[in-house]
C-alpha cells in the first residue's frame, strides 16, 4: 500500500498538507483551524523529492488576528505565493514549483 500524499496535524486542529501537483509539482495547503487555538512553529513537508519549510506565526498576519504561513521549498524550488496571512477557519495555498527561467 502506499503511503497518503499528504502529511496532516501541524497541531490542535490545524494541518499543513502537500499534495502532488502536475508535473514535478506540489501544492502545500495550510488549514488554520476556527475551533482550536494554533500553534507557532517551523514544520517539514515532502513529496516526491520536493521538501518544503512551512513556519506559521499565531497572530502575525497583519492584523493581530490571522496566522502568518510562510512557506520555503529546499533547492531550486519556489513558492507562489511565498507567505499568506490565514483567518481562523480558512485555507491557504501555496504552489511549488521550479522557476521558469
Amino acid at each position: 500500500m502506499a503511503p497518503p500524499l499528504s502529511t496532516p496535524r501541524v497541531d490542535m486542529g490545524d494541518t499543513v498538507e502537500i499534495e502532488a501537483y502536475g508535473v514535478a509539482e506540489a501544492l502545500v495547503i495550510y488549514y488554520n483551524s476556527a475551533k482550536q487555538s494554533s500553534m507557532s512553529g517551523t514544520f517539514t513537508r515532502s513529496i516526491n523529492g520536493i521538501t518544503v519549510d512551512v513556519t506559521i506565526k499565531v497572530n502575525d498576519g497583519g492584523d493581530g488576528v490571522s496566522e502568518l504561513a510562510i512557506v520555503e521549498p529546499r533547492g531550486d524550488y519556489i513558492s507562489i505565493p511565498d507567505r499568506l496571512s490565514v483567518l481562523d477557519g480558512e485555507v491557504g495555498e501555496f504552489r511549488i514549483l521550479l522557476p521558469m527561467y
